[in-house]
């Protein structure tokens, strides 16, 4: 999940700045391909949304599960570390609860953008 969180974060971190002026001027030249474009990245960043829950939840609930077995057999090397899968699990699952709402209200934005 570390890892995960490093690439995602990094490509877009790096990614950012480039992107935002590349769709300025796309907007600010011709607004339909704004809307064209934006429509078809913003539905695979929706649908990746659905895709990266399930791993969450599934991270969530077998890194729980596997805590929960490893503390009465007093390893607590292996408790630390599902302790800090679960953790983690949990915080990408938070983030991305606030972070998918916005992702549909920008979404229906560029629905109503006009021609």
């Amino acid at each position: 999940l570390s890892i995960i969180q490093l690439i995602v974060g990094a490509t877009v971190y790096f990614r950012s700045d480039a992107q935002s002026a590349e769709l300025v001027r796309i907007f600010q030249s011709d607004p339909l391909q704004f809307k064209n474009v934006e429509l078809i990245r913003m539905n695979i960043v929706m649908n990746a949304f659905k895709i990266y829950k399930i791993f969450e939840i599934g991270f969530l609930l077998l890194s729980l599960s596997a805590l929960f077995y490893s503390i009465p057999r007093h390893k607590e090397s292996v408790s630390g570390f599902f302790l800090g899968l679960s953790i983690q699990s949990l915080s990408f699952l938070i983030i991305d609860f606030f972070a998918e709402p916005r992702g549909f209200d920008y979404l229906e934005k560029i629905k109503q953008l006009t021609n």
